[in-house]
């Protein structure tokens, strides 16, 4: 059996220090629910630089196993972050190489060594290897030629080629041909600074109620009735009854998602003058935290994102109004402290799905609410009048 691993290659700034580098992926990680801790614990990201080459190596936990999505997402989140060039490095069996190139969060190309073979398990076809005169840029003085022998050469397997393009780049051999298990067994050396994260992931019990920010489902529809020939929409609402806080989270996740029976979706947040203001949402991988009747292997979710969005501090109650214009202040006030969201989507495939949401202020991630509504698709009136009965919905 051939060598599998993976590995980051990332150009550093010339006053970037691995202090630096350290926060820059901790900044990252928090962005993407994980703690940082002292001890082993869900996930690992090593930097591996001793400050003499202007590029350094990364591995990550997660990504040695051949997940070339998780590997592709922190190369660009750390290209983006910091304004420079990474190279996502993923070999499989010692059969195939590949390597995607990002500058300043943009995927500039991507090589693959045997397209063949890429092409089997890939739903995106190759026609070609990559773009040698784009990999040129990596480094002063080489031409795209000297890229393409490195990839037309005849190789046995497929970390030489690797190894080939990393003198070329000027990257260390010895940490770019190698991956977070290899490194690990070895034993980490003075170059090598860990660092380790706790997944916080909002499924399961950790939410809790004493915190300063207080997110409340106001109002929501418990199930949906929807029809593959139409597009559906639905809308929740939420409050904030604690402090202020910046930035709204929201996971999504459950069979009507990991099915991908809601296509087209789109999610806006309405404030409360009307104005509308669009998430980033992509998609992410979650799983169950301590809860052994759940199945281990990663499923897919959606993150939807307000990092920029300030909510009021939180409603108060109206009975604590001593005067009408008091009335009229706390009311206005209060709706300053709601907010409203709207999905806008297209069902494709006939069920009974569960559609599930965490929604948490980023400045007090522990404070947030969840709940899950049921989807119903297609199905016949009197059948789904049964269903509903059966979960305990009032029809």
């Amino acid at each position: 059996m051939g060598s599998s691993f993976a590995n980051i290659q990332l150009k550093a700034a010339e006053a970037l220090s691995v202090e630096q580098m350290c926060q820059a992926i901790t900044e990252l990680m928090e962005k993407n629910l994980f703690e940082k801790v002292e001890e082993p614990e869900d996930r690992s990201i090593v930097i591996s630089w001793d400050g003499s080459s202007p590029w350094l190596t990364i591995y990550d936990e997660l990504s040695d196993d051949g997940d070339q999505d998780i590997l592709d997402a922190l190369a660009k989140a750390l290209s983006l972050k910091l304004g420079t060039h990474a190279v996502s490095n993923s070999v499989y069996d010692s059969d195939l190489l590949n390597m995607k190139l990002f500058n300043q969060g943009k995927c500039l190309d991507m090589f693959v060594n045997d397209i063949d073979a890429y092409n089997k398990y890939s739903k995106h076809k190759r026609k070609r290897q990559g773009a040698p005169s784009k990999w040129a840029l990596l480094r002063e003085g080489i031409v795209k030629e000297q890229v393409t022998g490195i990839w037309q050469g005849e190789t046995v397997f497929a970390e030489d080629i690797l190894w080939d393009l990393s003198k070329l780049f000027g990257w260390n051999t010895d940490q770019s041909c190698t991956g977070y298990r290899y490194k690990r067994d070895e034993g980490w050396s003075a170059g090598d600074y860990v660092l380790h994260f706790r997944d916080k992931n909002p499924i399961g019990k950790l939410f809790q109620e004493d915190g300063p920010t207080h997110l409340e489902l106001v109002s929501y529809q418990p199930y949906l009735d929807c029809s593959t020939k139409s597009e559906e929409t639905t809308y929740f609402s939420y409050s904030n009854t604690g402090q202020s806080a910046v930035g709204i989270s929201i996971m999504m996740w459950g069979s009507a998602i990991s099915s991908n029976c809601l296509e087209s979706m789109e999610a806006c947040m309405v404030l409360h003058d009307g104005a509308r203001v669009a998430g980033q949402m992509e998609d992410i991988e979650l799983h169950y935290p301590d809860q052994p009747d759940k199945p281990d292997k990663p499923f897919l979710g959606k993150m939807l994102r307000f990092d920029e969005l300030v909510l009021p501090a939180g409603v108060t109650l109206l009975r604590e109004a001593s005067t009408p214009r008091e009335m009229t202040e706390i009311l206005e006030r209060n709706s300053h402290s709601r907010i409203l969201m709207k999905y806008t989507f297209k069902p494709v495939n006939s069920g009974v799905y569960e559609w599930c949401f965490s929604v948490r202020p980023n400045t007090e991630i522990l404070n947030g609410v969840t709940h899950a509504i049921k989807v119903f698709i297609d199905i016949p009136e009197e059948e789904g009048k049964a269903l509903k009965r059966e979960l305990g919905f009032y029809v």
